[in-house]
């Protein structure tokens, strides 16, 4: 089942279009950016040539003049979303990543817990570095929760389906005034990963949450993470040009 299908049958008034199709795009208010390449065994130029690619599809929204929400679903998604928020912040309303809000789901899952978001959420960097804000979690529950999306991918199959209902999740989300998961750049950090965010007369905000010594410390793990794969574009793409 493709996007369109998903989306629709979860908001049959929701209008989606492929963005490669449409010339102009200045009267659109939201864009998920889906492009990107298949995970390989070497993550050093996967990231390389994933972010090359995510900037270019950047590149081409913004000269069709797109300038609404941008909702980056592309992985490696926290590097994206540090790096495209802090070349291109002016040029879009906003700019978003998808990052743990699947996590969350897949954690409420786990818990069988479908209350409160923050009794769920999970806030860091997207997949193995993900830290479960409130919950204390069983080393099987956290090692279930961090290899889920993995496993996904060994059985040579994908999660359109999750990541159809996150990106959803986010829209309604932002059209609604709620608060959801998700990722914005954070000038005290220098990058952009999970957290709980609020949408609130068209502006995202991340919310002050306590959150304890030990899980800072995985939080800022994962941080670095982010930070080092965003470097290693950059110096990637100095020494493009200089050649």
């Amino acid at each position: 089942m493709d996007w369109q299908q998903i989306l629709f049958a979860a908001n049959p008034n929701l209008k989606l279009e492929n963005a490669s199709r449409v010339s102009d795009l200045s009267a659109y208010s939201l864009c998920f950016l889906c492009v990107g390449l298949p995970e390989s065994k070497d993550y050093a130029s996967y990231v390389l040539e994933s972010l090359k690619v995510i900037e270019n599809t950047v590149i081409k929204l913004k000269d069709k003049g797109f300038c609404g929400y941008l909702i980056i679903v592309s992985n490696p998604n926290d590097a994206a979303t540090t790096y495209i928020s802090k070349m291109y912040k002016d040029a879009f309303k906003s700019i978003i990543g998808t990052s743990t809000n699947l996590d969350s789901f897949r954690l409420a899952y786990i818990l069988n817990e479908s209350s409160v978001i923050f009794d769920y959420a999970v806030v860091g960097k997207h997949g193995r570095l993900c830290v479960p804000l409130v919950t204390t979690l069983s080393k099987q529950e956290q090692e279930k929760l961090e290899k889920m999306g993995e496993q996904i991918v060994s059985l040579k199959t994908h999660s359109d389906i999750g990541i159809a209902f996150s990106c959803f999740n986010i829209y309604e989300s932002i059209n609604e005034g709620k608060e959801f998961i998700g990722a914005i750049y954070d000038e005290k950090y220098d990058c952009a990963f999970g957290w709980l965010l609020a949408a609130k007369g068209g502006e995202i905000t991340k919310l002050n949450l306590s959150i304890s010594d030990r899980k800072f410390e995985n939080l800022i793990k994962g941080i670095i993470n982010i930070k080092n794969d965003v470097e290693s574009y950059i110096k990637f793409k100095k020494h493009a040009i200089t050649d």
